[in-house]
């Protein structure tokens, strides 16, 4: 992150860009994962600097659960520049991971002269595994910030900072519906984060799994739905995170060598629902005519050798063929018929087993089912309760409507072309196609949550920094319920996860329906910055909810000078050096280096010196290339580059 020592005397002006890119709702298999991609343009001098960013995947490591595994993600990168290449000594960046529990900065090197290519995010970090396959999008990892920096003689210091979203919104697939004054419904239609209010009193969670893919053929299985599981009440702790996981639906097959994928397992909190069945392939192997086991069965080609249904865990098999093809799965199909004529199974449903391809007509899929959990509602939640049918079979010769019709009408149904897609979000199979199957529709989480007590109704907040008084100030309206005690303004400055309380504010008893409040914050830290504030409300029993988190940009109160200096650098080997330029007393120093391969652990040291002393060892050991100096001391940090010849 410094410049090399030798420029240190140069005019430099400093930039630092803060990206925040809302990576949130992915939609992705978690194999292999949607990109999500922001260009950052930078004025320097007569050119402009252009830097493209991708990030593309999670690459783990060393995986096997329950213990967890290690990760690194994956970004592409691409630096241009309009006009004469301008001088540049740093240009790099950190991707920022938090998963509510640790806050990680992951360090990538970009090259200074333009270029592109792909990096791995240096710090490799262990995460528990919640579901299985353990295959994360960086959304489950929460990685979702970058923060780029670069220095360089024409970089102006007044551009400040660029904050900008790349994405959808975490939450645009996630819906929160108020069904009554106490009562939620919170439906995931990806993956995601799941918060409990603290006024948390009872729960119901229904899953839905990915459907299969529809097989591809003239007499080809249709996919089966995904497994489905409903739980009436769900022990969950109050003020805690969970992870949701909604299953991708599996793709239908696209040549004849394959058959239909199966859809992916969703989660929550140790609920899972089983991925359908990928339906049977038109093809003389018979692993790839059968259909697979799943949730529900996929439907077998009309050549499968199987005689009996593939199994269905949750849901149901398909139907037999009369030729040589079975359906199986929570679905089975069978071809069957004479002379020409052969049709393959349908995919089997969550209610009933998939249809038996019948002479050139393909099996219908299963019939899908309906779930309690949206029953006895009071609003309109915008989807249909019906979920996990079978997809259709495809029948040979094609004349007339003998494809298979897809189940419940969710189900993708049989084509000569290429098989339907089950509808979005229901779990249901795809249908099987003459040119290749329909996709298996992704699957859905529903959790609805009844309330203690009605929450505080935040109207409006408003966060703001005010110049001249060098202050923030805070305004918030609520329809204040009777039992509010009070209300405690929170302030984070490194990050969302370490708010801490700046000021106590005792709620008002009154008659009027809002209530309208103020704090002005007169502390902010010297060094200014990016920070956060949330509002806490605290009922008379000792209950609390929050506020949304707002953020603002404070100035520096001061030109702020870097502390550390590391000398010489670059450096080969033991003899290089550090020092010290605040008046402070050092305590509680810790530091590491990090490459964009690998991580030390973390060092400690209590003085300038014993610093310097444990930094040469440290650094003798390590390979030649970039490396990153991170210290800690004081509640401060800095990181510094350096060259190890």
């Amino acid at each position: 992150m410094s410049m090399l020592s030798n420029r240190l005397n140069c005019y430099t002006l400093y930039f630092r860009l803060i990206l925040a890119l809302i990576l949130g709702s992915f939609l992705i298999c978690r194999e292999a994962q949607a990109q999500c991609s922001t260009t950052i343009t930078v004025p320097s001098g007569e050119s402009t600097i252009n830097i493209k960013l991708t990030l593309t995947e999670v690459r783990t490591f060393n995986t096997y659960c329950p213990d967890g595994f290690e990760y690194r993600v994956n970004l592409d990168y691409e630096v241009t520049f309009d006009g004469p290449p301008p001088t540049l000594w740093t240009l790099q960046g950190y991707l920022i991971c938090d998963d509510g529990v640790e806050r990680d900065e992951n360090y990538f090197d970009l090259p200074e002269a333009g270029g592109s290519g792909s990096v791995l995010a240096a710090q490799s970090d262990w995460y528990t595994c919640s579901s299985s396959p353990p295959n994360p999008s960086p959304a489950d990892l929460g990685c979702l910030n970058f923060r780029l920096e670069i220095d360089g003689p024409n970089i102006a210091e007044d551009d400040g900072e660029i904050t900008e979203g790349v994405c959808q919104d975490p939450n645009a697939c996630v819906e929160e519906i108020q069904v009554s004054e106490l009562e939620r419904l919170y439906i995931y239609r990806c993956d995601g984060p799941f918060t409990v209010p603290a006024t948390f009193d009872d729960a119901e969670v229904f899953v839905v799994a990915g459907g299969g893919g529809g097989g591809h053929g003239s007499s080809a299985g249709g996919g089966g739905a995904g497994g489905t599981v409903y739980s009436a009440s769900v022990p969950l702790t109050a003020g805690e995170t969970y992870p949701v996981f909604v299953g991708k639906g599996g793709e239908g097959a696209n040549t004849a060598s394959e058959a239909g994928q199966n859809g992916m397992n969703s989660s929550f909190n140790g609920i899972s629902a089983i991925g359908g069945g990928g339906g049977g392939s038109y093809h003389s192997n018979d692993d790839i005519s059968t259909g697979n086991a799943g949730g529900s069965g996929g439907g077998h080609a009309s050549n499968s050798n199987t005689g009996t249904r593939a199994q269905g865990s949750q849901g149901n098999g398909g139907g037999l063929g009369e030729e040589s093809g079975n359906g199986n799965g929570n679905g089975n199909g069978n071809g069957n018929g004479t002379g020409g004529a052969r049709s393959g199974g349908g995919g089997g449903g969550s209610a009933s087993t998939g249809g038996s391809g019948e002479g050139a007509s393909g099996g219908v899929g299963g019939e899908g089912s309906s779930s309690a959990i949206l029953e006895d509602l009071s609003v309109d939640v915008g989807i249909n309760n019906l979920f996990a049918a079978g997809g259709g079979g495809s029948g040979r010769p094609g004349q007339g409507n003998n494809q298979g019709a897809g189940g419940s009408g969710i189900g993708g149904s049989g084509s000569t072309d290429t098989g339907a897609d089950g509808q979005q979000n229901t779990g249901s199979g795809g249908g099987a196609g003459w040119d290749g199957g329909g996709d298996g529709a992704d699957g859905i989480v529903i959790i609805r949550l009844r309330l203690a007590s009605l929450p505080v109704d935040w109207q409006a907040i408003n966060v703001a920094y005010h110049a001249p008084q060098n202050n923030v100030q805070i305004n918030w309206s609520v329809s204040e319920k009777i039992s509010t005690s009070h209300y405690e303004v929170e302030r984070a400055f490194n990050g969302i996860e370490d708010f801490k309380t700046i000021t106590q504010i005792n709620a008002r008893a009154s008659a009027k329906e809002l209530m309208h409040y103020q704090y002005q914050d007169h502390l902010l830290p010297a060094t200014g910055g990016l920070l956060y504030y949330r509002i806490k409300e605290i009922d008379l029993n000792g209950n609390a909810s929050y506020s949304p988190v707002y953020s603002v940009k404070v100035p520096a109160s001061q030109q702020v000078k870097r502390k550390w200096t590391v000398y010489p650098n670059p450096a080969s080997g033991q003899e290089i050096n550090v020092s010290y330029a605040a008046a402070e007393e050092i305590k509680n120093i810790q530091f590491r280096l990090a490459s964009p391969l690998q991580s030390t652990d973390y060092f400690t040291a209590t003085s300038e010196r014993d610093f310097g002393e444990a930094l040469q060892k440290v650094f003798g050991t390590l390979e030649k290339g970039i490396w990153v100096l991170e210290i800690r001391w004081n509640d401060k940090s800095e990181f510094i580059k350096i060259m190890k010849e």
